[in-house]
């Protein structure tokens, strides 16, 4: 009599077997690397957009402060009532002397 022996079985019959149909037997491990390289590009532009914007955000801070400096330096320079009325009274003595200019050359 022969001796019986454990039918032995290779991995291969664990493997799925491949769809023979599809014209393009792509691995899953392929579609994940390529899924993976693509989010780290967008992920890397997303960073290199990031920072630009914290770099525009610190260069407007600074535009806004020294806006605000100008204000107060021109807001500080403006002139008294004083002044003004001692250069409109001038302005006024000019416009005086004009007119009086211009009637003087009608009359003659």
């Amino acid at each position: 009599m022969m001796p019986i022996s454990p039918k032995r079985t290779s991995l291969s019959v664990l493997k799925p077997e491949k769809n023979k149909d599809s014209v393009v037997d792509v691995d899953q491990s392929y579609i994940n690397a390529a899924i993976g390289l693509a989010g780290a590009g967008i992920g890397w532009v997303l960073r290199i957009i990031w920072a630009e914007i914290k770099d525009l955000q610190k260069v407007d801070d600074q535009i806004f402060e020294k806006v605000n400096k100008l204000e107060v330096f021109v807001a500080g320079a403006y002139p008294t009532r004083e002044e003004l009325r001692h250069e409109f009274a001038e302005v006024n003595a000019m416009l005086h002397a004009i007119d009086q200019k211009l009637d003087r050359k009608a009359d003659k």
